[in-house]
């Protein structure tokens, strides 16, 4: 089985939906994963692909993605858990204006 990473958008995109789910396609590795290519849905519903930057999402964890998906494969479940928990490790604690 091959799994990828998935995460939801927790602040305002251009062209993400709030709370959406995106799926993982690639990182700004050279960069320390501070952006993430994304697919998700779009305000209007169509299937996206974008830019995101790491502090914009949040909960991000493992799950399966059937073969012909987009999405970033990992070697193996383990791997996408690792990627997902230092995701979610340097994320912020609040969410954006909250004070």
């Amino acid at each position: 089985m091959t799994y990828g990473v998935k995460m939801n958008v927790r602040a305002v995109h251009r062209f993400l939906r709030l709370g959406s789910l995106c799926w993982v396609q690639n990182t700004n590795n050279g960069w320390g994963n501070d952006r993430f290519l994304v697919l998700g849905i779009s305000r209007g519903g169509r299937r996206v692909e974008t830019w995101v930057n790491a502090r914009d999402v949040t909960n991000a964890r493992a799950g399966w993605i059937p073969e012909e998906s987009p999405a970033f494969p990992f070697d193996s479940r383990e791997h996408a858990d690792r990627f997902a928990a230092q995701v979610n490790a340097r994320a912020p604690r609040r969410l954006p204006g909250s004070g």
